[in-house]
């Protein structure tokens, strides 16, 4: 077994996006859907 060849755990863009979005936004980093969006996708679900 070699110890270098574990599983590692990713996430998509999208995921990471989704995850840190409002961190972005308040350090100026660009983001593909606003904290407006996201908020009133949640509300639809």
């Amino acid at each position: 077994m070699n110890p270098w060849n574990y599983p590692v755990k990713f996430h998509t863009y999208a995921e990471y996006e989704d995850e840190f979005r409002e961190a972005m936004v308040e350090a100026g980093i660009p983001v593909d859907k606003g904290v407006d969006e996201t908020a009133e996708e949640g509300e639809k679900e």
